[in-house]
């Protein structure tokens, strides 16, 4: 066993030399074994062993006895051991007890590998534990990634630089039992480990006996299997994700951050297999730490599938996904999200990316039109002036704090979220009316209304007409 626990770590690259490796113990066989083949392997691979052990306070004096039982085993080694404790039983918790556990050991076990600086936690998870979570996970109709199982390696929480390891992954249980009997390794049990109202207590005493006894008596081994080949292709669809994320986003949302915007038509073009990892990617990068389940990426596919109109939803983490035409942006709801600039030559074209329109830029004398009257789809502004005042064009969707001062108002300005409601635009299609702006003047919320300022006037010589066409419609 020690020869497939080497391989085991050489070949996922679980060690390097010098790290410091905190080893959780909780006393029982798979825990003992672990520390025992870490504690001859750790000169070969050149690092450093620390112990930790957490009592949760829910076994009163078979826990007391656990915790004084993983202190003497570390002394024995020459390894420095620390005790945590937790009662959790004392205040709040939401969920089972032993996800509660579960939590506070693994934090505990956390705190622990930052003091000690260890960049590696162990734990004594076996084939036969994997082979349990894989039926557990079937049970509660997980999809292929829940079937993949528990990794060989993982980040200890989000964000974390410190990995949890599992060692003892491909060995069963019956390979640790024999290496105990083997090298006279004492070790306690934990009693709440045989009660039946824990489900994976039934499913490791009752349920898989069964089903090996009657079926296949190499179920775990076989069910282990199916972990280890659903985790490679979850690994290489992930790593192809990543990719594919980096692709189809807009440059400036390809950093964590409070919103990521995809190019919705070429997304729509992944297979589903490789798109829902993408979804949970740009989840994972806007919200850290919440999840998807399979019923909200069901849901962002149908908003990736539809391109007609704008629509959006509510996401577990306070995100908001958000189609927008030829876009989905998935954002922190209340977050404010700028999309790009475009500038507006004179004469030009520029389509905003994601409303589906583009703004066209004419330069006309002013005597070709004695009216010049501006109508809801045509902005009019004297050009010689624009130039003399304003800044260099350019087009935008809405900003907070956007007003307009409105053609026909002698004085004042009315915010553009105003005139957008006035208009009867609903609020999904609002961010997706273009603006003109020069400088920090808006001067025409597109077919909605222009400002005043730069007015045409008998003097102009030179006018600027400004206009909408579909972003599709220039000319070959």
């Amino acid at each position: 066993m020690l020869v497939r626990t080497r391989q085991m770590i050489t070949d996922r690259r679980m060690l390097n030399h010098g790290e410091g490796v905190l080893v959780a113990v909780s006393g029982g066989p798979d825990s003992v074994a672990l520390l025992h083949l870490l504690h001859r392997l750790a000169p070969e691979f050149g690092v450093r062993l620390n112990v930790a052990h957490l009592n949760h306070c829910l076994r009163g004096e078979e826990a007391e006895e656990d915790a004084h039982f993983v202190q003497a085993l570390g002394e024995s080694l020459g390894l420095d051991v620390t005790i945590g404790q937790v009662n959790l039983y004392a205040g709040s918790r939401r969920g089972s007890l032993q996800a509660a556990a579960r939590a506070a050991r693994y934090r505990f076990l956390e705190e622990v590998a930052v003091r000690k600086g260890a960049s590696r936690i162990a734990v004594g998870h076996h084939l036969d534990d994997q082979a349990e979570t894989v039926l557990m996970r079937f049970l509660r109709g997980a999809g292929a990634d829940g079937l993949a199982g528990m990794a060989p390696e993982r980040r200890i929480s989000t964000g974390s630089a410190i990995v949890l390891i599992r060692p003892l992954l491909e060995v069963s249980r019956r390979e640790l039992q024999t290496y105990l009997e083997r090298h006279q390794l004492p070790f306690r049990r934990d009693s709440s480990n045989r009660n039946p109202k824990y489900l994976r207590n039934r499913v490791r005493m009752e349920l898989i006996p069964l089903l090996e006894g009657r079926y296949n008596r190499r179920l775990s081994a076989h069910l282990a299997g199916l972990a280890r080949q659903m985790r490679w292709d979850a690994e290489h669809l992930q790593a192809e994700a990543a990719v594919a994320l980096t692709d189809l986003s807009e440059p400036a949302s390809r950093e964590p951050g409070p919103a990521v915007t995809l190019d919705r038509r070429r997304a729509a073009d992944l297979p589903p297999a490789l798109l829902t990892r993408v979804l949970r990617l740009a989840h994972e990068r806007v919200a850290p730490g919440a999840a998807l389940d399979q019923s909200h990426v069901e849901a962002v596919l149908d908003l990736v599938s539809i391109s007609e109109g704008s629509a959006s939803l509510d996401l577990p983490g306070g995100v908001v996904a958000r189609r927008a035409y030829d876009k989905l942006i998935l954002a922190v709801r209340g977050a404010v999200v700028f999309p790009p600039e475009v500038s507006l030559a004179v004469p030009g074209r520029a389509g905003l990316p994601g409303s589906g329109l583009a703004v066209v830029a004419e330069l006309l004398p002013a005597a070709s039109d004695s009216t010049w009257s501006a109508a809801p789809e045509r902005a009019v502004f004297d050009y010689d002036l624009l130039r003399q005042s304003g800044g260099p064009l350019r087009v935008r969707t809405r900003r907070p704090g956007d007003r307009l001062e409105p053609e026909g108002l002698s004085s004042g300005s009315r915010k553009v979220q105003d005139l957008l409601v006035d208009a009867k635009i609903s609020r999904f299609k609002r961010d997706l009316v273009p603006l003109v702006v020069a400088g920090a003047d808006v001067l025409w919320v597109a077919g909605v209304r222009q400002s005043r300022l730069y007015p045409v006037t008998e003097q102009t010589r030179l006018v600027l007409a400004l206009g909408l066409e579909p972003e599709g419609d220039a000319e070959a």
